[in-house]
């Protein structure tokens, strides 16, 4: 494996890892989606519409599917090289679009910026360090005789 591809792999990792953990908050109890919500200065969490709850489960289960995604991708980066650069593409894309929106939707400044900010880097670095990969790659085959 090349440093790119090593680095490409470990930063995969790393925000699959994070991503994951999002698994938990799907069996969080109202209580505790209530409480999180308060200490995150964001007030009282509006549960008594069940279409919160639904949502609120839906994306923790979407971000925890995608950051094991990530990690089985991670596990052979050239050969899952397309659908590595459609995704980090894709979440580039959803992280200008995401951030933008929840800081119009109200949404702390704070939170728009390190959400927006995170998926923004980890795409953009992954889209750079497959560049590098694939030159790296080309650098060090030996010319046809």
């Amino acid at each position: 494996m090349i440093p790119a591809e090593r680095w490409m792999t470990f930063l995969m990792r790393v925000g699959g890892l994070m991503c994951a953990t999002a698994a938990a908050a799907v069996f969080f109890p109202e209580s505790v989606m209530q409480a999180t919500h308060r200490e995150l200065g964001l007030g009282e969490f509006p549960a008594s519409s069940p279409i919160t709850l639904y949502l609120a489960r839906s994306t923790s289960a979407l971000c925890a599917f995608y950051g094991i995604l990530l990690l089985m991708l991670s596990t052979d980066v050239r050969r899952y090289a397309p659908v590595i650069t459609f995704q980090a593409f894709a979440m580039g894309i959803f992280a200008v679009a995401g951030n933008t929106l929840s800081y119009l939707d109200g949404m702390p400044l704070w939170w728009a910026a390190a959400d927006g900010l995170a998926a923004g880097v980890l795409s953009v670095s992954v889209l750079l360090l497959q560049r590098k990969a694939a030159q790296q790659a080309g650098s060090s085959r030996e010319p046809a005789s």
